[in-house]
């Protein structure tokens, strides 16, 4: 997957990836927000400069017929309306009834930006609707090209507009869509976590039973070996302590007679 292929080449770990699931149940309540007909192309980002939605915006000048809702707030704001054309919308989300029903209305969902994870592929597939996105990060791992999307390789506007053009003509189905979302479902992640918490539990418990293995033939190494003399060389050692005491006594009676 390209998130861990990215993660080994910056930390240099070999981690096993688990996405987070979809932010919003796709079978909740949905409220329509007034003044947006359905039939759109959604974009769903904070309002944030590193989130490349100038080129969105730019591409939609490509394609007058249709019309770009962007949904998020955030410092670009007036940037961006002052760059918008007449078929640029922006919709303030108060709650995730609002944004499900955007989904669900949606004729394709765009992004631009270069992300660690992006639920919006998942959330958008969640309501059999298809989505535009760079060809790089973790739109790799969560979307399927020609099935779920369709990826670019440049971002800029005429990249950009070319892939909503075909994603806008071609027929998508919604079954195959739902169905690649449900792999990254709450249901899901809770039992790839699960799996992963086992694992991990049983070869922490075959680590520790290995060391306290080895630590018990440690331990039996030493009684074995004993790292001071045996008690037996103890008589010899004073032996050879008086033998020495004896021969000193011999010596100064030698000096005491010669004087």
């Amino acid at each position: 997957p390209a998130l861990r292929s990215e993660v080994e080449r910056t930390y240099g770990i070999h981690a096993q990836i688990l996405p987070p699931p979809a932010g919003i149940d796709p079978e909740g309540p949905r409220v329509p927000l007034p003044g947006i007909r359905p039939g759109y192309v959604l974009c769903v980002e904070p309002l944030q400069r590193h989130r490349n939605l100038e080129v969105i915006v730019d591409a939609m000048r490509t394609l007058p017929d249709a019309t770009l809702v962007i949904a998020g707030s955030g410092p670009l704001r007036s940037h961006l309306d002052d760059l918008a054309g007449r078929n640029v919308l922006f919709a303030d989300v108060a709650t995730e009834w609002h944004l499900r029903w955007l989904y669900a209305n949606a004729a394709v969902v765009v992004a631009a930006s270069f992300d660690d994870f992006n639920a919006a592929p998942v959330e958008a597939a969640g309501q059999g609707v298809p989505f535009v996105a760079p060809r790089r990060g973790s739109y790799l791992d969560t979307v399927r090209h020609g099935v779920t999307c369709l990826l670019f390789d440049v971002v800029d506007d005429r990249a950009i507009a070319g892939a909503l053009i075909a994603a806008l003509g071609c027929r998508w189905d919604p079954v195959r869509l739902r169905r690649h979302a449900e792999r990254f479902g709450e249901r899901q992640f809770v039992s790839s976590l699960r799996t992963i918490v086992e694992a991990t539990a049983a070869a922490t418990d075959r680590i520790t039973r290995s060391r306290g293995r080895s630590t018990s033939m440690l331990s039996m190494k030493c009684r074995a070996k004993p790292r001071y003399p045996p008690a037996t060389t103890a008589p010899a050692s004073a032996a050879a302590f008086a033998s020495s005491r004896r021969l000193t006594a011999r010596r100064g009676s030698i000096r005491r007679r010669s004087r």
